[in-house]
């Protein structure tokens, strides 16, 4: 798993949706990864299956899931992770 790989407890943006962009840039925190999922689109029905299913929040209203596939998020890194590349970087001058 790479460095950037999205873990439970991380934060993660949408950055793709299959055909609803109202969810575009909310930003949530990782609760589950499934993995070799297939979901279904909330808006159209149509199957979605990813090899890493993220499950982002749990809406108790309907007793169901928010879930993306990872590659439709980005992962938000921490401001240690940056600080740390910032002096690493100060480090190489």
């Amino acid at each position: 798993m790479s460095d950037n790989a999205i873990r439970v407890g991380d934060l993660v943006v949408v950055v793709k949706r299959h055909c609803d962009p109202s969810r575009l840039g909310y930003i949530f925190v990782v609760q589950q990864i499934q993995l070799g999922t297939t979901s279904r689109c909330s808006r159209c029905g149509s199957g979605v299956s990813a090899a890493r299913m993220v499950r982002v929040e749990f809406d108790p209203s309907d007793g169901k899931w928010w879930a993306y596939p990872d590659t439709w998020l980005r992962r938000i890194p921490p401001l240690w992770e940056l600080d740390e590349a910032e002096r690493k970087e100060e480090e190489k001058v």
